[in-house]
């Protein structure tokens, strides 16, 4: 996990011409594929049906609740609020036995804060994690109009707000895979991960603490990996490691699997200090940053609540003796088949799921990347550290969907894709090794990175814009199942994927394009002058 291999490429010293345009073209790269996904996160936003993410229900009635002076009630307390069912029930469906005779037209819907009185409520298990995701939306929504908002108006502000979180966490993702590959167009090859699985544009068009995890997490994976590399100063990257780490932990309880990964790389960069109270800096700095803004609300539930995270099924009272329909085998093969469903796409739900076939073969797909970039990384021992945090996310989802499964007979519960979408960074990582051995076997390794690099964002965007065209085209229409006899045309599979990737492939491509032709003239340049002053 030393800085030495590998790393000679990233952070070289020196203040050529040719190194700082390069960065700067690298640099407008990243901010270019970062609007690329928002824009593509937004046109989820725009095109999904209210309420119909994961959870979004309830995510949108806490954010309703911090505006209306609810505060964030103990867990299993918490209801939904009266504004939030009128709104859901505007929508056309029903909640609880109750609807409504008429919907109403798009302007006479209910403010934000506004609506009917409903009898039957439920409970709203949005409070197991802290309030830190909300109370930013809430804060922006507040800023924009608040109560006054029409609700629909108001969710889509919160869901622009969840899609440029995630927006913003792209920079971090291409630079920790920049810096695992060691070259910075890898880097960015890498980073077109958030558009070739499409359920994190879709997500992140959703009302989802989802969105502010991922920022959070791969903001200090990022900061902590950089300070392997930045010998001037380690102990501020880490503390900048530090707040992101309590941000994401004052988000979410899966942030409580990177704290062992960032002590990990803090204890080596410790190790290339000198002097003990430097080490000692380095290893509890982060740590105790992060406890202070984020992590005392963990500690905080062990105390109140006798528990880490009050879950819904965390109610449930063991038995100690199986379910009599317990089968491992069937358990581990459900498990397998929704991880993957629910990581390409809203897999929970038929009418808004990838289909079978595709999901299978960018699943086995993804499994040979993450192979080949063991087998040919420079910096392996960093890159499995790195992937130390998905690979903790998945276990703990596993043994905590295995125990519902053995309590209650329930296979699919608790296990969700999309929870590996905070450690996506790791992902991104392996594509950007296999994109450098890709280089590696080419002659012209100029043109091939180029080519490479186009390649890799077309199909990145047309991934992204497909799977938008074919989720929006059924879930409008009511379709019930997952496959590809649902009557879309063909043609929108190909000339609108298409288009949109050629348009905005520039918006990439342009900024290296435009840095190496720079380059070649100020090489000519220096040529020519050279050629003349030896005459």
């Amino acid at each position: 996990m030393t800085a030495a291999t590998g790393s000679s490429s990233i952070d070289e010293p020196g203040s050529s011409m040719r190194h700082i345009l390069f960065r700067h073209g690298y640099d407008l790269a990243t901010a270019a594929l970062a609007l690329l996904f928002f824009v593509s996160a937004s046109g989820w936003a725009l095109v999904m049906p209210a309420f119909s993410g994961p959870d979004e229900t309830a995510h949108y009635n806490s954010v309703v609740r911090l505006l209306d002076g609810g505060g964030w009630p103990r867990p299993y307390d918490a209801t939904y609020e009266q504004s939030t069912i009128s709104a859901l029930l505007e929508t056309g469906r029903t909640f609880r036995d109750q609807s409504l005779e008429r919907l109403p037209s798009p302007d006479d819907r209910s403010t934000l804060l506004g609506g009917g009185e409903w009898d039957e409520l439920a409970t709203d298990y949005m409070v197991q994690h802290p309030p830190g995701y909300y109370v930013v939306v809430a804060a922006v929504v507040a800023a924009v109009g608040g109560g006054d908002l029409r609700w629909d108006h108001a969710l889509m502000t919160m869901r622009m707000v969840s899609a440029l979180l995630v927006a913003g966490a792209v920079p971090f993702i291409v630079g920790i895979s920049r810096r695992v590959s060691g070259s910075r167009s890898a880097g960015i090859a890498g980073g077109a991960i958030v558009l070739f699985v499409p359920f994190v544009a879709n997500l992140a068009g959703y009302v989802s603490n989802d969105s502010l995890l991922i920022l959070g997490c791969s903001a200090s994976l990022y900061f902590a990996v950089r300070a392997l590399d930045h010998a001037k100063r380690p102990l501020g990257l880490l503390a900048l490691s530090g707040v992101a780490l309590g941000v994401a932990l004052g988000t979410k309880g899966l942030a409580l699997m990177l704290i062992p990964v960032v002590a990990v790389i803090a204890i080596a960069v410790a190790w290339k200090l000198t002097g003990w109270f430097r080490r000692i800096c380095a290893v509890a700095l982060p740590l105790l940053i992060a406890f202070v803004i984020g992590g005392w609300w963990w500690l905080r539930n062990i105390v109140v609540l006798g528990k880490i995270q009050p879950s819904i099924y965390g109610r449930r009272t063991s038995s100690g003796s199986r379910h009599p329909d317990y089968d491992l085998s069937f358990f581990v093969e459900q498990a397998v088949y929704r991880l993957n469903s629910t990581f390409w796409g809203r897999g929970a739900r038929a009418d808004l799921a990838l289909p079978e076939v595709t999901a299978i073969i960018a699943g086995t797909l993804l499994l040979t990347v993450v192979a080949v970039s063991v087998v040919f990384a420079r910096r392996r021992l960093l890159l499995f550290v790195v992937w130390a945090f998905p690979l903790a996310i998945l276990g703990v989802t596993l043994w905590n969907a295995h125990g519902i499964y053995w309590d209650l007979g329930s296979a699919s519960r608790g296990v969700q894709g999309r929870y590996v979408f905070a450690g996506i960074a790791a992902i991104a990582s392996s594509m950007a090794v296999v994109f450098v051995a890709y280089l590696r076997f080419c002659w012209a390794r100029g043109r091939a990175g180029g080519f490479a690099l186009v390649l890799t964002l077309a199909c990145g965007i047309m991934a992204s814009w497909t799977a938008l065209i074919w989720t929006t085209s059924r879930v409008w229409a009511g379709v019930s199942d997952a496959s590809f006899s649902s009557g879309v045309p063909l043609i929108y599979y190909i000339a609108v994927p298409v288009t949109a990737a050629l348009v905005s492939v520039v918006l990439i491509v342009s900024a290296l394009s435009v840095t190496k032709l720079e380059l070649s003239l100020r090489t000519a340049t220096r040529r020519g002058r050279a050629e003349l002053y030896s005459r």
